[in-house]
């Protein structure tokens, strides 16, 4: 990850809550500089609702929801889209270690360094 920026930032939010956070994406371009954002501006995203995909007792990504409106997320919200980023890490941690024994397999790395995929590590579930 990149110190100070918009990920680090929301990923240090979801660290101190302990539960998705909502992101006002206007105020962030405003005051922050990240490669998506013109994409983001481009698509007149104003909102997001980002949580930790949390599996095997540690964080192993993020999903985010974005929306075209300010207000869309309300706080009964949160439980559902946590509920939802609990399975896409279940699905992405049963993925995972099979990945990269392919990815050993095909570079002769051992099953224990990290792999190709910048989210993820071999030793990940062992």
């Amino acid at each position: 990850m990149h110190p100070g920026s918009y990920v680090a930032v929301v990923m240090e939010r979801l660290a101190q809550e302990g539960r998705p956070v909502l992101g006002d994406l206007k105020q962030r371009m405003r005051e922050m500089d990240y490669p998506f954002f013109p994409v983001l501006r481009e698509l007149s995203l104003q909102e997001s609702l980002v949580a930790e995909l949390r599996a095997g007792g540690r964080v192993i990504g993020t999903l985010w929801l974005n929306a075209l409106e300010h207000g869309n997320f309300r706080p009964r919200h949160f439980e559902i889209f946590q509920i939802l980023a609990d399975q896409v890490a279940a699905a992405v941690a049963n993925i995972l270690p099979r990945r990269c024994q392919a990815f050993s397999k095909r570079t002769a790395f051992d099953v224990s360094t990290p792999c190709a995929s910048p989210m993820a590590s071999c030793s990940f579930g062992q």
